[in-house]
């Protein structure tokens, strides 16, 4: 496969919340990479391409999710 990316991505486990629309209830999930042009993480279903996923991070010093 050939890579695409034009920002270095650097390994991540950082715990955060996905879910496909705001009325249903979130699933935990964890990143696996960072970088400059984006996140990579790791969940536990598929989705469409196309899907938009609405993603919550826990900053620890800013308050709850």
């Amino acid at each position: 496969m050939v890579e695409r990316r034009i920002c270095r991505r650097s390994s991540a486990g950082l715990p955060l919340r996905s879910r496909l629309s705001a009325d249903e209830p979130p699933t935990e999930v964890q990143t696996r990479d960072l970088g400059g042009g984006g996140v990579g993480i790791v969940l536990k279903e598929p989705f469409a391409v196309g899907t938009t996923l609405l993603v919550e991070m826990d900053l620890l010093d800013r308050g709850p999710w």
